[in-house]
């Protein structure tokens, strides 16, 4: 047993609750032996009027009317909440689930959450909620008081109660009560209310986004040519001099427009506004990066961006691409030996000398050499010696590494009989060499970084069309949500 002072303050308390919660039920409580009467309440009265009776007529003279059906998970919620004018010492709070008086320590410091953007600080406010729900969705077995429950759906339906309690608040704030004083003489009154702008409505923590793609950092105003380094053994390129196109050739091909139009047709809407609009939080890995959107954080693959990026770029500025002149002329013959060498050549003895093969590369790209300078900017000369590549993007080097992969690719990979498939396979086979990264998960180097955050990226902003298959085979992949972060959050 407790004192008598702590089982009258308990006693008290919970009959007044019930005599809010059954308010067709007249309730009398009196102390024994004390003729006066601590609570009376008149039978088929209304919740609002016991309200009244047990915590005044200022309380509830500001509460606000809620009700709520939601078919799909068997939920009903009704009950009264304190509006904006509405701010107490000591938060109030009167669940009733299924008829009973429980605690919930989840939807409390749900709904003062959403209390918090509303009312001054330190202020609290008064709740009165009863749930109807099937009973096999609640769980009493929490605490050895039967106080504390927990129910099915607790995520999903605690965030639909804090947005109708929001919807309801929101739709109040343009009205609270102010005192003033008097104007002074002389002094000019307050504008008229339909000159002042529209309430906003209070973003809530969970959905606050803290960053803004349109942030520029101070190494953005770096010269970008600084951040491209040639001498790097994987991505710096034997370039002497690039020249970029200063308009677009017109093209007439229907081979080229229809590669055009099926970019264009598998464009998905959303990941468009998502890389438009993303935040780079920063590279993770040579084919990864971590990218933010809005409340969301995405582990991306930039390096099928790129690739994606590179063959747009080859269709859109079809025949007017820039041109990046070699240093040093390599002959072909010599850089198709060496890709025939490389493990993923796929080489084998059945296909013949490698010498043989080497020739055969050299002798397609020769036969080939005004096609492939006039529309994509790669020039092999009569002796057969490499001299100029395309520059696909200002401040973006290809991997000379790939290049001797590149050449025997484009040599037997690409169907030279058929105008839109060998279109189709030069554009792809482009894309793919510029888009080349080592097979490594370490760290990425300094340059590489710089090319990718100052170069590549901006132009993913700007110009690519992500197609729809990357939203389910991992290119864009989302990791984290902030919504539900707060929610684990608020269960620890």
């Amino acid at each position: 047993m407790f004192k008598p002072l702590f089982e009258d303050v308990v006693v008290s308390g919970g009959v007044s609750r019930y005599a809010i919660h059954n308010s067709s039920v007249g309730f009398t409580l009196k102390k024994q032996g004390e003729p006066a009467v601590y609570l009376r309440t008149p039978p088929r009265s209304s919740a609002l009027d016991n309200i009244r009776t047990v915590f005044g007529a200022a309380t509830a003279k500001e509460l606000l009317q809620l009700n709520h059906e939601e078919p799909s998970l068997k939920l009903s919620v009704s009950g009264y909440i304190s509006g904006v004018n509405f701010a107490a010492k000591k938060s109030t709070m009167l669940l009733f689930i299924n008829h009973r008086l429980v605690e919930s320590t989840a939807l409390r410091k749900a709904l003062e959450q959403v209390y918090s953007s509303y009312l001054p600080r330190h202020a609290q406010p008064f709740i009165y909620l009863s749930l109807q729900m099937a009973p096999e969705m609640v769980d009493v077995n929490v605490h050895p008081t039967k106080n504390q429950v927990y129910f099915l759906h607790e995520d999903q339906i605690i965030e639909l109660i804090q947005k109708r309690v929001d919807s309801l608040l929101v739709g109040t704030s343009a009205a609270r009560t102010f005192y003033t004083q008097t104007l002074l003489p002389g002094a000019s009154s307050a504008p008229p209310a339909a000159d002042l702008p529209p309430a906003k409505t209070a973003a809530r923590p969970q959905q606050t986004v803290r960053t803004s793609h349109r942030d520029q950092k101070l190494d953005t105003f770096v010269r970008q040519a600084a951040a491209v380094s040639a001498g790097d053994g994987e991505s710096g390129t034997a370039a002497a001099a690039g020249t970029a196109p200063t308009s677009a050739r017109p093209v007439e091909l229907s081979s080229v427009l229809s590669l055009r139009e099926e970019v264009e047709r598998g464009c998905h809407s959303g990941l468009r506004r998502l890389l438009a609009e993303h935040s780079l939080v920063g590279v993770v890995t040579a084919q990864l990066s971590l990218v933010q959107h809005q409340t969301r954080l995405y582990l991306v693959n930039h390096r099928r961006l790129a690739e994606q990026l590179f063959y747009q770029i080859c269709l859109y500025q079809f025949g007017a691409l820039g041109l990046l002149q070699l240093e040093e002329s390599p002959p072909v013959r010599e850089l198709a030996l060496l890709g025939l060498e490389q493990k993923d050549a796929g080489w084998t003895e059945e296909d013949g000398p490698k010498e043989e093969l080497a020739d055969c590369v050299c002798q397609v790209l020769q036969r080939h050499a005004d096609m492939l300078d006039d529309y994509f900017s790669i020039q092999v000369d009569g002796q057969g010696r490499l001299r100029a590549l395309p520059l696909l993007l200002d401040h973006y080097e290809p991997p000379i590494a790939a290049l001797p992969g590149f050449l025997t690719r484009l040599a037997t990979e690409v169907n030279w009989e058929t105008e839109r498939q060998c279109l189709h396979d030069i554009c792809r086979e482009v894309a793919r060499f510029y888009s080349w990264t080592p097979a490594t998960d370490g760290a990425v180097s300094e340059p590489a970084r710089l090319q990718l955050e100052r170069a590549l990226l901006p132009a993913v902003k700007e110009q690519l069309l992500p197609t729809g298959r990357w939203a389910d085979d991992g290119t864009v992949l989302q990791v984290a949500d902030l919504p539900d972060l707060y929610k684990v959050f608020e269960r620890c």
